[in-house]
């Protein structure tokens, strides 16, 4: 399963190194392709085009003489001294006649020298590292004619061997006027993002397994968001009288959350209502939220009596138990009589839920329910004492997290208790689903777009 889930990814990593491995390798041959066969061509080519212009500068000037020859070798070499590395002519038998400065070979190759003079080739090019960078230097042979070669009664074919000289000429294969800079600039870029993506694809699958067990947590993440949100009741789930009705929200901070909200009925006929806030959020809070859930039903279940002060007192010890002090809830818990009218609950550290009460139309009435005891989990062997309270018909009981009261704006206000209570008298007459629904948007109004910072619950019951 895991496999075939995240098979995608693996997919996606070899064919990451594929395409990586592919740009590294046909980056290299580009740039060899370049460097072996089309540089080398430009550059005789070059070569050939100043030894032309040579020639033809040899017979415009008139150069007779082997200082002549120099003095114009040297002159070409500083109107382009960017673009000659050095410039020699050798006679037939490979004697230097002139050469510009600084020449690192003190002498052509006597073997080349042969090769041009037999017309076994017409040109020979080799490339040559130097001080200065690397050079392609290009020998060819030079029609040249100089006065002190010139004899009178001289064969023919010797004066014919007179004429024939040899041309060196190395050219850098880099410098400012390389035409092929930018193609060898895309190349370096070709093979940097070959690299950086090969080395991408060894980081992936490095956190390959770091990344699939994330996903797994993110699965079981979204397996207990599910399992809490079928923990929370819905009103169809109660048992419907005609005296009791309730609508509930809770809006986590995180995938998971701390605020817990129960509504069940009893087998002595009462209505259990309760709501709770672990201290923190995400999933600690929600392993001790599901505690909480499981320990109030299990407690009403046994409990014939129904001693809510007994009971709080008994979720405090189990509490105290599972925890190290740095986790605690607070707990609203509460049962009704629709025959008695009455509830009955207790309090542990929760803040108060009240009952909005209209005394006359357009005139109404707030009761803070408070009377209990401390938080559940902190202190050992705490008391708590039940309270109850009388219900009219009409009444409304709204129940809350911190996350509401506390939710703030920009300017850091917070919604509170005295906004949430006239949420409630502006939306007296209408249905509870749609008085909670009021109380969510205007805690949403309130807030703007600024994100909620504690798990958000509202529960209200019409009796």
């Amino acid at each position: 399963m895991r496999r075939i889930r995240f098979g995608w990814f693996t997919a996606a990593v070899a064919v990451g190194a594929l395409l990586g491995i592919v740009l590294l390798v046909e980056s290299g041959l580009t740039y060899r392709y370049v460097t072996n066969h089309l540089l080398r061509d430009h550059l005789n080519w070059e070569a050939g085009q100043h030894l032309s212009s040579l020639e033809n500068r040899v017979r415009a000037l008139h150069v007779e003489s082997r200082q002549q020859l120099q003095a114009l070798i040297e002159e070409i070499c500083r109107e382009r001294k960017d673009g000659i590395a050095w410039l020699r002519i050798a006679d037939a038998n490979g004697a230097v006649i002139a050469q510009s400065s600084e020449v690192p070979i003190p002498t052509i190759s006597r073997p080349e020298v042969e090769t041009l003079r037999r017309g076994l080739t017409h040109r020979h090019s080799v490339a040559r590292p130097t001080v200065n960078g690397e050079v392609l230097v290009s020998t060819m042979p030079l029609r040249l004619r100089l006065t002190e070669h010139r004899t009178e009664g001289i064969a023919s074919a010797e004066q014919d061997q007179s004429v024939f000289a040899i041309a060196e000429i190395a050219l850098p294969t880099s410098g400012s006027n390389d035409l092929f800079r930018v193609l060898r600039n895309n190349l370096a870029i070709s093979t940097g993002a070959a690299l950086a993506l090969l080395l991408s694809m060894a980081a992936a699958v490095a956190r390959l397994p770091g990344y699939l067990r994330g996903r797994e947590l993110e699965d079981q993440l979204d397996l207990a968001r599910t399992v809490q949100q079928r923990l929370q009741p819905t009103p169809d789930q109660v048992l419907r009288e005609p005296g009791f009705d309730f609508a509930a929200k809770c809006i986590p901070a995180f995938e998971v959350g701390g605020d817990y909200y129960d509504v069940f009925s009893t087998r002595l006929g009462e209505h259990t209502i309760a709501l709770g806030d672990i201290a923190g959020k995400g999933l600690p809070a929600s392993l001790l939220m599901a505690h909480l859930h499981g320990s109030v039903r299990s407690i009403a279940a046994v409990d014939e009596r129904s001693d809510l002060a007994a009971g709080a007192a008994h979720l405090n010890e189990l509490l105290c138990t599972v925890t190290s002090g740095e986790r605690f809830a607070s707990l609203f818990w509460g049962h009704y009589s629709s025959t008695k009218r009455e509830l009955r609950y207790v309090n542990a550290g929760h803040l108060p839920p009240v009952i909005v009460r209209q005394s006359r139309p357009g005139v109404f009435e707030s009761h803070r329910l408070q009377i209990g005891g401390p938080v559940l989990g902190l202190l050992p062997r705490a008391s708590y004492v039940e309270d109850e309270v009388a219900v009219k018909g009409g009444d409304v009981l709204v129940m809350y997290s911190d996350g509401l009261a506390e939710a703030a704006n920009r300017s850091d206000m917070e919604f509170g208790e005295l906004r949430l209570i006239e949420t409630v008298e502006a939306n007296w007459l209408r249905p509870v689903e749609e008085i909670q629904k009021a109380i969510i948007e205007a805690v949403s109004a309130f807030v703007g777009r600024c994100e909620l910072q504690d798990d958000l619950t509202v529960l209200v019951v019409r009796f």
